[in-house]
């Protein structure tokens, strides 16, 4: 069985003249498959790391569609606990928290994020954000149409 699947089983005895009848009733859940490349985090969702990356903002954005995604959205807690521990496996890369002052949205136009080589966060336009590592995340629910809406 799959390491994220999950099996339950009921049981069920029943007596009718004399005789006992088990009956097993089964669900087997499984997350459906993830896109090449994506690493699978239970109850919350599948990333793609790109630590090597040299892609602007639309680079990105395109290789994240590409692959039936889109750039990584923090949502929750849970969400972000799950990023600091992709970004935990790659020093290079770093997370702490956002650096000093930040998050500006200087002239309300910053609305890409980034980390800094320091390994703080820090957000940008998204039209001049520099080349720098990123995260793809799909959800197996939205269809292409949407992803591309997100975007």
């Amino acid at each position: 069985m799959p390491e994220n699947a999950k099996l339950d089983v009921k049981t069920y005895v029943s007596e009718s003249e004399g005789r006992k009848t088990m009956i097993f009733q089964g669900k087997y859940t499984a997350p459906p498959p993830a896109p090449h490349g994506h690493e699978y985090f239970p109850g919350v969702g599948y990333y793609k790391f790109y630590p090597e990356s040299t892609a602007k903002f639309d680079k990105a954005m395109d290789t994240c569609r590409n692959d039936g995604a889109h750039l990584a959205i923090l949502n929750s807690e849970a969400e972000m606990k799950v990023l600091k521990s992709i970004f935990a496996r790659h020093p290079k890369t770093g997370y702490e928290r956002w650096d000093g002052g930040e998050p500006y949205n200087y002239n309300g136009n910053d609305h890409c994020g980034a980390m800094t080589k320091s390994g703080l966060l820090n957000d940008h336009s998204c039209e001049t954000i520099f080349n720098m590592p990123f995260l793809c995340e799909y959800d197996p629910f939205l269809g292409k149409n949407e992803v591309n809406e997100i975007q």
